[in-house]
Parts: structure tokens; sequence; C-alpha cells
């Protein structure tokens, strides 16, 4: 007569070793996956579009890939796109903002600390103007950043997000373009 074998009672040790093997395995899957696919979801991109009203914006850099140091080119650009001319009321001497924010994964999550902010380069002075753009007339508004911080230090390679902002008053559109530094 063959004796019924009966399983061995797992300890608790026994248990926990299991959970962690699992739960490192499974750590570490993510850690190696997880930014291909944020990659993959978040492509760099040069320029960027958008359609308000008569307004075509658009921002944009030379290329999305920059040597670390070497001076970006940003510019926001308007076209009137409708039959009347469009008006823009200003506030302020600064008709633009350019912020520049690094993408810093965290693993589980990502925040944007801001880098860069061309408001900041020179003083603001309160000024009303309107400027006019005719039908098929095109502005454009440009700054550069020379890769430091607030504080003059260069700044860290990585990827970073450039936002281009229109001050007028009322709607301050806003677009956004990703790129890298090495």
């Amino acid at each position: 007569m063959k004796r019924k074998r009966h399983p061995r009672p797992t300890t608790f040790r026994h248990q926990l070793i299991c959970f962690l093997s699992i739960f490192l395995g499974i750590l570490i899957l993510y850690l190696i996956f997880f930014p291909l696919i944020y990659a993959r979801r978040h492509p760099l991109s040069a320029t960027a579009t958008m359609k308000q009203g008569d307004l075509l914006y658009t921002l944009d850099m030379k290329k999305t890939s920059y040597r670390s140091g070497e001076r970006i080119g940003l510019r926001l650009a308007l076209k009137n796109i409708g039959r009347k001319p469009v008006k823009l009321h200003f506030e302020t001497d600064k008709h633009v903002d350019f912020i520049v924010q690094r993408d810093v994964n965290l693993v589980f999550f990502h925040y944007f600390p801001e880098v860069w902010r061309h408001l900041y380069e020179d003083a603001v002075y309160k000024v009303s103007r309107t400027i006019a753009i005719a039908p098929g007339g095109e502005r454009s508004f440009e700054a550069s950043w020379d890769q430091k911080d607030y504080a003059g230090r260069p700044s860290k390679p990585g990827r970073y997000i450039i936002t281009g902002i229109l001050n007028t008053s009322g709607q301050r559109p806003e677009l956004k373009i990703l790129g890298t530094t090495e």
C-alpha cells in the first residue's frame, strides 16, 4: 500500500522569501521597461502647433537634441489664417514667455522643476500695446536659452520640456515641445 504524500507546511520565512522574490522581479522589470514605454509615449518634438480662432500658433526649435552648453533658439510664431485682421492686446513689453522645465524621472512618477524662464532675463515693464496681424500675415517672437539655470550654473543633460506662452491680456495660449541635452 502506497502512502499518501502530504505537502509540507510552508513556513513564514519561506512565504516571505517567495513574496520578496516575486516583488523584486516585478520591480526590476518595471525599472527596465517603464523608461522605454514613457519615451515612446512622449517622443521628442521640435515643433508644436495649435489653431485658436483665426490664429495658427507654432512653437519650434531647430532640432530635438543639443550638445551640453549649446545655445537653444526658441521661436513662437503667429499666423493669421482668417480673412480679417487680428488684434492682440498686451499689458507688458514682454509679449511672450518661454519656460524650460527638466523632466525628472523618479521611477514611479515624473516631476518638472523649472530651470529657466525668459521673463526673468530682463525687467518687465507695464506697457499697454496692441499689435494687429493682417490676413495671411505672420509675427514671430524669439529667444534663446544658453542651458544655464537661474543661478548661472550649467544645466544637467537630460530631457527638457519647453513651453511657449503668448502674454496677451485675456487668453494666454501655450504650446509645449520636448528636447534633450547630452
